[in-house]
């Protein structure tokens, strides 16, 4: 029956009302103008963020646990192992001079530089740098642990004390071997060398700020490692 002299009213199967060129209003909102269909933008993002929550969901929820060693390819990092390298890392990441190579030290107070005495070849002073062999030293790493030995490139003659290691000893240069630790200063590639011997103990300036010393290995006994 018609509802109006000039408009007719029609339903489709279920019973929906149909505008007059016959297609449903639900159909419309889905279907371009030339009755191409249009895609759902809106419900493909639900759908999408659907999964990334369940994603989240599942990872937080699963713990990690390492996996059996039959399922672990050959190369592949244990958690242990993970840990292990991270801390490895963290500690790698103070530049230590590297074993075999030449430095200049370099005092951080004065900026001057450790100098073995070319009258006697064994007292040790601090002096402006001038890139004589006098003023290069190798540091060389005793494996294992961190026990170094620091030897001149002039002579051949190791960093170490002429009397037994106490305080206020003088540091000179000895034909044995001194075994010193390097412990991390302030600055990056700065380091105190520490007696192995005593760890309280440390090269220093003497009072003067020529002569070197066993100090307080607390108390201004940081030098710079400069490869030359």
């Amino acid at each position: 029956m018609s509802s109006g002299p000039f408009e007719s009213r029609m339903n489709d199967r279920e019973g929906r009302a149909l505008s007059p060129d016959g297609v449903s209003a639900s159909r419309r909102r889905s279907v371009g103008p030339l009755g191409q269909r249009v895609p759902q933008a809106n419900e493909d993002i639900r759908k999408a963020q659907t999964r990334i929550v369940h994603c989240q969901h599942r990872a937080t929820a699963s713990p990690l646990r390492p996996r059996p060693l039959h399922e672990r390819s050959r190369n592949q990092p244990t958690t242990a192992e993970v840990m292990y390298n991270a801390r490895d890392r963290k500690q790698e990441s103070v530049s230590v001079p590297q074993s075999g190579h030449t430095y200049r030290l370099s005092n951080t107070r004065t900026r001057t530089v450790l100098d073995m005495s070319m009258k006697d070849w064994r007292s040790l002073s601090s002096a402006a740098w001038d890139a004589s062999d006098n003023q290069k030293w190798v540091a060389e790493r005793v494996e294992p642990g961190n026990s170094w030995t620091i030897r001149s490139v002039a002579t051949g003659l190791f960093l170490g004390v002429g009397e037994r290691a106490q305080l206020g000893a003088s540091v000179i240069a000895t034909q044995e071997q001194t075994f010193w630790e390097l412990d991390a200063g302030r600055e990056p590639s700065t380091f105190r060398l520490v007696a192995l011997t005593n760890p309280r103990l440390g090269v220093q300036l003497g009072p003067t700020g020529r002569g070197v010393i066993l100090g307080d290995s607390r108390e201004g006994c940081e030098w710079l490692f400069e490869q030359v």
